[in-house]
């Protein structure tokens, strides 16, 4: 039954995304919270998490991250996240460990949880980037990649689209050193949600257009 009803808002996001509907309610953002939400949305776009969905199937040029098959890709986000925006809180030297630096599995689990809102099984996955000693994940750090950001610029409410309140929104992706340099555009589907008492989305796909 649980699959049926992803199956079901895997078939309505794909449905907003072929095209906008009279459904669509246009949203009059201000500033502050079209900077909030492009700030939310920049977190995947640094990572170059680009075309991607929480769904366990659907188009094959996007990346399923509710897929058990992908589990690593939510552990990725989950470590690299914190060591771009929490580095002095949660980043440690790793002792005597297979990797030089780590970071408690449960902050990687909690960003998960927050963006994606996504349950994460902590585990060791065949080939990935990092390594779990059943309490932290160890990694290597690594900088000097091309940061990039994203820009919202218009967003709408979906109406009577599922049981969520669902907002389509889109923008342009943009080079952080030279905000000129903007290859992409791209289109979000988030809802609204609170993590800590503050309001903020949780993300259920973003698909990007290079031009």
């Amino acid at each position: 039954m649980k699959k049926y009803f992803k199956l079901l808002a895997l078939c309505a996001l794909l449905a907003v995304a072929a095209s906008a509907s009279a459904a669509d309610r246009k949203l009059n953002l201000n500033a502050q919270t079209t900077k909030k939400l492009s700030t939310f949305l920049s977190n995947f776009t640094e990572l170059s998490y680009y075309s991607f969905d929480t769904f366990e199937a659907g188009p094959e040029d996007m990346l399923h991250l509710g897929a058990p098959q992908n589990v690593g890709e939510l552990i990725h986000f989950g470590i690299w996240h914190n060591y771009v925006n929490n580095f002095k809180s949660r980043i440690r030297q790793t002792k005597n460990g297979r990797h030089s630096a780590c970071i408690d599995a449960k902050f990687v689990a909690e960003s998960v949880d927050r963006y994606f809102g996504l349950p994460l099984k902590h585990q060791n996955v065949e080939g990935a980037d990092f390594y779990y000693d059943g309490r932290n994940y160890q990694f290597e750090p690594a900088d000097g990649e091309a940061t990039y950001y994203a820009q919202v610029t218009q967003a709408w409410e979906r109406v009577g689209v599922g049981d969520l309140p669902t907002w389509r929104v889109t923008g342009y992706i943009y080079n952080v050193e030279d905000k000129k340099d903007r290859p992409a555009t791209f289109e979000a589907f988030v809802y609204p949600s609170t993590w800590n008492g503050k309001e903020t989305w949780i993300v259920q796909g973003m698909k990007t257009t290079w031009k």
